[in-house]
Order: C-alpha cells, then sequence, then structure tokens
C-alpha cells in the first residue's frame, strides 16, 4: 500500500469514527429529552459534541413538590414516632450559658431535605403500623453524569431535583407527610439520637508489627495452644455506623437552617449524619414541659415565618460556682 493510498483509507476511517460518535452523541440527546419531557428539550442542542453537558436541562427542574405541599393536621401522641431529618455536619464550637458555663456542641445544616417517597405495608406486612419515609438532602451536580435514568425519573416522578444522598426512616402512620424539614423540625432542649459513621485511626494506638524474620507465633505452641480473646493484633478499625444517644439541642437556626447539638458525634466534618427523637425517652420525656406537644408532624410553613431566627434551650439554672456550706 503506497503512502497516498494509506493516507486515504486512514481518513475514511476517522471519519467514519467521528461519524459513528456522532449518531451515538445524538441517542444519548434523544434519550434524555424523552426521559425529561417536551418542555425540556428546547433547552440545550442536539448535536453538541459534548453530549454530557447537560446541567441546564436540570435547572428548571423545581427544587418542591409540583403539587403545593399540604401539611395534614394530626394529634400528637406519646405513641407517635416523628420523622427524622438528614443533615451535614460542619463541625464543633462552643456556647456560653448564663453563669459563663462552657457548652460544646456540634453544628449541623439541613440542605434542601425533603420528602421524596411515601411507602406504607399492606395489611398482611409484619409491621403494620409502621410507614417508610424515604428522605433526600442536598441537590447532585450534574446528575445526568453521576445518575442512572431511572434515579433521574425516581425524582422526577415527585417533582424533586436529583438528591445526592438518600436515608430511609421509619415512622408512625400518622406522622408521613410530604413536605420539605426544617431545622425548626426540633424543639430546643430535646434530645435527640445521632447516628454517624467513626473515623478509621489506628488500631490499639500502636505501630506495625515488625517484618520478617522477627515475626513469631502468637499461641505458644501446645501451653495454652490458642489466641486469648482480646488480644491485640492486626485488624481493621473504625468505618461503622453509631449512634450517640440522648443528645440536647442547645439551639436553632431558622435563618442558616442549622441545629446546635450538645457533645460529639461520630464523623468527619462535611459528611451526612442522620438525626432523630431519642429512641430510649420515650414518649414526653425527650420534650421539654414547656415544648409539648412538639411540631407534629412538622413545624407549619406560617409559624415558621413568625419564629425568630435563633431560638434557644434553657440553660444555667442555679450558680454552679457557688460554694455550697456544708
Amino acid at each position: 500500500m503506497s503512502r497516498l493510498q494509506s493516507s486515504t483509507f486512514f481518513s475514511k476511517l476517522i471519519h467514519l469514527n467521528a461519524n459513528t460518535k456522532n449518531v451515538i452523541r445524538k441517542w444519548k440527546c434523544d434519550s434524555y429529552s424523552s426521559l425529561l419531557g417536551e418542555k425540556f428539550i428546547g433547552t440545550y442542542n442536539k448535536d453538541s459534541s459534548r453530549p454530557h453537558r447537560l446541567l441546564p436541562i436540570f435547572k428548571e427542574l423545581p427544587t418542591e413538590n409540583l403539587v403545593p405541599p399540604v401539611i395534614p393536621e394530626q394529634k400528637w401522641t406519646p405513641n407517635s414516632i416523628r420523622l427524622g431529618v438528614l443533615a451535614r455536619k460542619k463541625g464543633m464550637t462552643a456556647l456560653w450559658d448564663e453563669w459563663g458555663v462552657r457548652i460544646p456542641v456540634t453544628v449541623f445544616q439541613l440542605e434542601n431535605c425533603q420528602v421524596t417517597q411515601v411507602v406504607s405495608h399492606g395489611p398482611n406486612a409484619r409491621r403494620k403500623n409502621i410507614v417508610d419515609i424515604q428522605i433526600g438532602c442536598t441537590d447532585r451536580r450534574r446528575p445526568e453524569r453521576y445518575m442512572t435514568r431511572a434515579l433521574i425519573g425516581h425524582f422526577r416522578k415527585v417533582g424533586l431535583a436529583p438528591k445526592k444522598y438518600v436515608e430511609l426512616f421509619h415512622v408512625t402512620p400518622d406522622a408521613a407527610l410530604p413536605v420539605e424539614l426544617k431545622a425548626a423540625h426540633f424543639v430546643p432542649g430535646q434530645f435527640v439520637d445521632v447516628q454517624g459513621t467513626t473515623q478509621v485511626y489506628r488500631r490499639h494506638m500502636v505501630l506495625r508489627s515488625p517484618t520478617v524474620p522477627l515475626v513469631q507465633r502468637v499461641k505458644e505452641r501446645f501451653d495454652p495452644g490458642k489466641v486469648f480473646k482480646g488480644k491485640k493484633m492486626a485488624g481493621r478499625m473504625g468505618g461503622k455506623k453509631h449512634t450517640s444517644h440522648n443528645l440536647r439541642v442547645i439551639k436553632i437556626d431558622n435563618a442558616l437552617n442549622c441545629l446546635y447539638i450538645k457533645g460529639a458525634v461520630a464523623g468527619y466534618a462535611g459528611e451526612i449524619v442522620r438525626i432523630k427523637d431519642a429512641i430510649r425517652k420515650h414518649g414526653t420525656l425527650a420534650f421539654p414541659k414547656d415544648a409539648l406537644p412538639p411540631p407534629f408532624p412538622t413545624i407549619h410553613p406560617k409559624v415558621l415565618e413568625s419564629m425568630p431566627r435563633e431560638l434557644g434551650a434553657k440553660t444555667g439554672g442555679t450558680d454552679p460556682f457557688l460554694i455550697k456550706e456544708s
């Protein structure tokens, strides 16, 4: 094959590959247009050379339900199980009460925490009085690249922007609601359970074992002939779910949608955690007496508009620095 023939052959091959890529690009764009509906077809160029850059088509997706949310009027009972939320851990800080006592708190922020699905069980279900509610938070950037069509359609069905994190909560049927959750869903002074992921750190806080030929047996031959429980050996530690129970809500910031919870919580700053009412303090024990009944099934938007920006729990009481006479 001469140089002229070879150059012509490769030029035809390159042209064929380019046509094939254009067909694939057009198919991708058509598939997304059929998924999103007719109102989104004209918002991007089908002949674009970079079909994955379809972010403008998702800017018109609503961030709330297409149907105006209606909060059902329900009466709270001590046996009611309220819905929890997903929040991002921002870090730790400190607050001071009226006597100057330092209170270490962890700050959590709610990022577009919305209900994405409500699953009710049939009459033959094992738990008939429990409803599963799916919660999503943190809108996903460039969902057409990082999410499947089925998952995008799942959020489009309820008229919400695609979410990055999704979790399931179990509540009673009277606590089911199809609205967005705010920080005012909780009451200052109440007790909550926070579930996070423990950090991965060095096991037993020691260095690794020496390399060969210094490694020896640990079972000591015939006597005792076994490894005792609790022996410090190599293994994985951390990276597991851990729930901190009975943590008190010290302050709520309605403007920033933040919760200030007393104490430390497992996980790095920036991770997503689950927050719900304390399960070990049943009924009225989880809430202060002046806050009963709590917002049920959640805080009403009209009530939220009239609330101040910050709400704090009652702290202080008797002077802790007062010397008691014996």
